[in-house]
């Protein structure tokens, strides 16, 4: 596969924009917007995620062109900056936040936000994007009668711990792990992208 073969260049790509030494995969999916599906609604990654770091991030991969009809992604620039003041000002903590059945359910825990503009993320098939696991992002609407397809890679620095969260985690996977102890340190689950020698 073309994304696994490329992964040292995608994995030291997220390292240098993250400023650290080690990149590994938390997860990855498949992202299909069907034809006339919802937006998906503003969200930001890590805070669902079952480690707390602010250098997680994700690079989003077009399968299909995507565009402003058919669900492109949008950011909100500078939400991640507020992110940060609020995790600091939180003794290094997030505030929960799920993504929402609502648009406008991130709002409510960061309100200062909602004048915020926004941009759209349009890119060719075959482009791709990477964004920080606390910006804030959602996707429009996919208004045609095609699908939007795109590949997402999510991935954290090394020696991330246990924070107590499933997120993708199965039970067997939970059962192991300890909570402020367990690191995801194992390559067959999560492993090296890149690593800075």
């Amino acid at each position: 596969m073309i994304i696994y073969k490329s992964g040292n260049v995608i994995g030291k790509i997220a390292a240098q924009l993250e400023g650290v030494d080690c990149i590994r995969i938390w997860h990855d999916q498949a992202l299909i917007k069907e034809s006339f599906a919802n937006p998906t609604a503003w969200h930001l990654d890590v805070p669902n995620w079952s480690f707390t770091t602010l250098h997680s991030i994700s690079v989003w991969i077009a399968l299909d062109d995507a565009t402003l009809e058919n669900g492109c992604m949008y950011f909100m620039p500078g939400s991640n900056k507020v992110v940060e003041e609020r995790f600091y000002a939180s003794n290094n903590k997030f505030p929960e936040t799920k993504i929402g059945k609502n648009l406008s359910d991130v709002f409510n825990t960061y309100p200062e936000l909602k004048q915020r503009q926004t941009v759209p993320v349009v890119l060719k098939a075959g482009s791709a994007s990477f964004h920080s696991g606390h910006l804030i992002h959602g996707a429009g609407a996919n208004m045609t009668s095609g699908r939007r397809a795109a590949m997402t890679i999510q991935m954290m620095p090394d020696n991330m711990i246990f924070n107590g969260t499933q997120n993708i985690l199965t039970k067997e996977q939970i059962d192991e792990l300890e909570i402020g102890v367990s690191l995801f340190n194992n390559d067959n689950y999560n492993p090296i992208l890149y690593k800075n020698k």
